[in-house]
């Protein structure tokens, strides 16, 4: 496996858009353009191939000690055989150094989609900030890879997505 920074003159663009439509409610989305012309600062669209097949993308933003995680997805065809957790690797190593963070939609039930993402990333090396935030009124569920300042993170948020509002703590944790 391995990752390639994709451009916005890729072949593998309708690839990657298909993957992201498919993978993301509409309401999670940031318009394409902004995700090829990489919108965040210091930002990467990174293919996700095995041999020469793309399989996934992600999209990292590094500000100051995080990389954030925006997007990763692997193909609905291609999941269930290792490749989310590849992929992690593969960005860990990129970003070694950095304190990979991303955000989880906040969970309806023990059974949904959003829990199993929350197990998937536990069980690769992601814990759960104790805090939920509010952006485009869904709230989310904020995890980390490395040294974590919450404070710093939240900095960091608001930079990247200014809309974010409602930060509380998570009871009980």
């Amino acid at each position: 496996m391995k990752l390639l920074e994709i451009n916005n003159n890729s072949q593998h663009l309708n690839k990657i858009k298909e993957i992201y439509y498919c993978s993301f409610p509409e309401s999670e989305r940031m318009d394409f353009v902004d995700l090829i012309n990489c919108k965040f600062p210091n930002s990467k669209l990174l293919g996700i191939f095995d041999d020469e097949t793309m399989i996934g993308f992600s999209f990292v933003s590094v500000l100051g000690e995080f990389a954030y995680i925006v997007y990763l997805a692997i193909d609905e065809n291609q999941r269930n055989k290792n490749y989310g957790t590849q992929a992690l690797n593969k960005i860990f190593n990129l970003y070694k150094g950095k304190t990979k963070v991303l955000c989880v939609e906040k969970p309806n039930s023990k059974e949904d989609l959003q829990t199993r993402r929350i197990g998937f990333y536990k069980r690769n090396g992601f814990t759960q900030a104790n805090f939920e935030f509010e952006y485009l009124g869904q709230s989310y569920y904020s995890m980390y890879n490395g040294k974590f300042d919450k404070q710093k993170f939240i900095d960091f948020l608001l930079v990247c997505f200014p809309g974010c509002k409602n930060f509380k703590d998570i009871e009980g944790q």
